[in-house]
């Protein structure tokens, strides 16, 4: 077995390195903190479009974040959610690095309290990809229900959204959701 060895001068040296650590000014990041706990928030906060949840950002309306922000305790007892019917329809997106294969994003549903009889819906968005969820009785509200979807993924990023389509009565009444987590599934 051959082995070889590559003598850099200190300043190609430093090039290569730098070259290697320096991010792609088109890369995201890797998803992250789809249970919503950066920065964490006891009880609730309403929080305005542009406002951010760690790596997601509200980019309609406005969203209520925290430990109990609909009436209802989050899916994990002490950690955080997020109503995507502040005062109104909302939602929230994270823009992340993304190749070409199949994802597979799971996420925990649920509906306001003040929901008793009434539904609350939500679509979710990858890419250019819609998906529709609607949690509504016989379920009760503040119960929490998996619910998953797959999409492709384009290169090098992709924006994963969740929108809340409900125009409920009350208006800050909507659909809640937590521990959002995505995964490679397949590539194409």
């Amino acid at each position: 077995m051959r082995r070889y060895s590559i003598l850099l001068s200190g300043a190609a040296w430093a090039v290569f390195i730098t070259a290697l650590s320096v991010p792609n000014a088109t890369m995201a990041a890797p998803f992250a903190d789809g249970n919503f706990e950066t920065p964490g928030h006891s009880g609730y906060v309403n929080i305005l479009t542009n406002g951010t949840i760690g790596p997601w950002k509200v980019t309609v309306g406005n969203v209520d974040y925290g430990t109990a922000p609909a009436q209802t305790n989050c899916q994990t007892m002490g950690g955080n959610c997020v109503d995507l019917n502040g005062t109104g329809i909302g939602a929230i997106s994270q823009t992340f690095d993304t190749c070409k294969p199949t994802y597979r994003v799971d996420f925990s549903m649920s509906r306001h309290r003040m929901l008793q009889k009434q539904s609350a819906t939500l679509v979710a968005l990858a890419g250019s990809q819609t998906f529709t969820f609607t949690h509504s009785p016989p379920i009760a509200p503040g119960t929490w229900v998996p619910e998953y979807f797959t999409f492709v993924g384009v290169a090098p990023t992709t924006t994963i959204t969740f929108k809340s389509t409900t125009n409920a009565n009350p208006a800050g009444a909507g659909p809640e959701i937590d521990n959002v987590s995505i995964k490679m599934v397949s590539c194409n």
